[in-house]
């Protein structure tokens, strides 16, 4: 797909550059009319490639780290001294447009955690998410509601807090803790043996 955005990148540079010439020439008669004509020339026909690049690649080539993405996470409650400490693997998906969805392992009878994120400035970020609490009768128990502040470091790592709440079905507070977590990105993978001979369809 790159060779073939290029190929057209350089065929829309020609078809611009015969028009304009055209036009160029129809205005200019003295040698001082040539040269602005030239400048103008060549200000005009650079202008669509040079959107066309920053609109792929970014603002003079710089692409930001970006959060959308599936993230593996390990939070780790901050608890009272002389408590045994405790270690929640979770998994986190940011999509653009600000929705976000999770799961937890250790709540087998709740439902996805489902949210929303914000970017605050710099590589920082801010996601509010809740989840249904049920039993393993399907009683409803409570919603559990994190609050998370989060930092992106390079591409692929993500640190960040939380405030942690459960609250009963009622709305009335059952648990408020805080957490430190960290997290990589999800990234595909290759095919591992015997499997790496494979290809899609029949």
């Amino acid at each position: 797909m790159k060779v073939q955005y290029t190929e057209n990148a350089e065929s829309k540079l020609e078809r611009n550059a015969g028009r304009l010439g055209r036009y160029v020439g129809h205005i200019v008669s003295s040698p001082a009319k040539y040269l602005a004509g030239a400048v103008l020339l060549t200000g005009l026909v650079s202008m669509p490639l040079l959107t066309e690049a920053d609109a792929s690649s970014g603002k003079h080539g710089f692409q930001a780290p970006q959060l959308e993405g599936t993230w593996l996470n390990t939070v780790s409650p901050i608890l009272p001294p002389g408590v045994p400490p405790r270690i929640v693997q979770t998994y986190m998906t940011f999509s653009a447009g600000g929705a976000a969805i999770g799961s937890d392992r250790t709540r087998p009878f709740a439902s996805p955690q489902h949210g929303a994120w914000v970017h605050v400035r710099g590589h920082q970020y801010a996601a509010t998410s809740v989840q249904d609490i049920f039993d393993d009768a399907g009683n409803f128990l409570g919603v559990f509601k994190v609050r998370t502040l989060m930092n992106l470091i390079g591409n692929d790592e993500l640190t960040g807090v939380a405030n942690v709440e459960q609250t009963d079905p009622d709305g009335n507070l059952q648990l408020s803790v805080c957490a430190r977590f960290h997290a990589t990105r999800l990234v595909p993978e290759a095919f591992e043996p015997p499997c790496q001979g494979l290809e899609p369809g029949m």
